[in-house]
């Protein structure tokens, strides 16, 4: 999912943000970064600062009616797969965030894997330039704003373990990853609908939203001659509000695809 942005020295990398260890990118990865000397990323994924967002060590929220019942049966599973970290302190969107972290590592699969991490290792090596379109903790502010009116999101927390608990939610991360993998335009756009019916204010959040707010960074970006690689999501990239629609509604043309230029 490699986009080139016509008139620009510019490309646009729908990625994947979790891969198994020692994982060999396909060749149109690997030809996203040539001839780049910039990195954009949606946000600095080493900065881990996120202010105690998501954690209430009073437990307030588990005395809301049935929740303290979702958190025993969610952390049955938890010790299930083998993660038995304390999770009551945590709101229910933090906890369904937890939830999706460890499913992902029984898996296999990583962010310190994943191919942001090893492009901003591989930024530093090649001692390229590196930029954010968003704040570290932009993400989970838009998260705990949406799920304020969900008593901390508990819907989405028990949306997430039931699917959990039947195995549909491994199912469907495998399948956005192999959807990646093979370079499926249209196995991504079904993985976006269905995560779009199941929590659509999480899914706005979390997509659509930020998409809309990046809009003003990119452009500013786009603007320069240095080449860059901008690197976000690859549901960020697919479906209706996406940002490519968002930049296209800034004037940018898209060419889907891109081959090394020969020397």
């Amino acid at each position: 999912m490699l986009w080139e942005i016509i008139g620009t020295p510019h490309r646009l990398l729908g990625s994947c943000h979790s891969l198994p260890e020692n994982f060999e990118f396909p060749d149109w990865v690997t030809n996203s970064r040539a001839g780049i000397k910039r990195f954009v990323f949606e946000r600095d994924h080493r900065n881990l600062s996120d202010d105690g967002m998501g954690i209430d060590q009073t437990e307030a929220h588990l005395k809301l009616p049935g929740v303290s019942e979702v958190y025993q049966r969610a952390k049955s599973f938890l010790v299930s797969i083998g993660c038995n970290d304390a999770i009551e302190p945590l709101l229910p969107w933090k906890a369904a965030s937890y939830l999706d972290g460890c499913i992902s590592r029984q898996l296999g699969l990583k962010r310190e894997d994943g191919l942001e991490y090893r492009f901003r290792a591989l930024a530093d090596i090649m001692k390229l330039s590196v930029e954010f379109l968003e704040s570290p903790k932009r993400t989970l502010e838009l998260i705990d704003l949406a799920c304020e009116p969900d008593k901390g999101g508990i819907a989405y927390f028990e949306d997430v373990l039931r699917d959990a608990e039947s195995g549909a939610f491994q199912l469907q991360l495998q399948n956005q990853i192999d959807a990646w993998i093979n370079n499926s335009f249209e196995a991504c756009i079904i993985s976006q609908m269905d995560s779009l019916k199941s929590v659509p204010y999480i899914f706005n959040a979390l997509i659509t939203q930020r998409n809309r707010e990046w809009v003003t960074p990119a452009n500013r970006l786009l603007s320069e001659t240095m080449p860059t690689l901008f690197i976000v999501g690859a549901l960020h990239v697919v479906g209706s509000g996406s940002f490519i629609e968002q930049l296209e509604a800034s004037g940018f043309r898209f060419k889907l695809g891109y081959k090394v230029k020969p020397v």
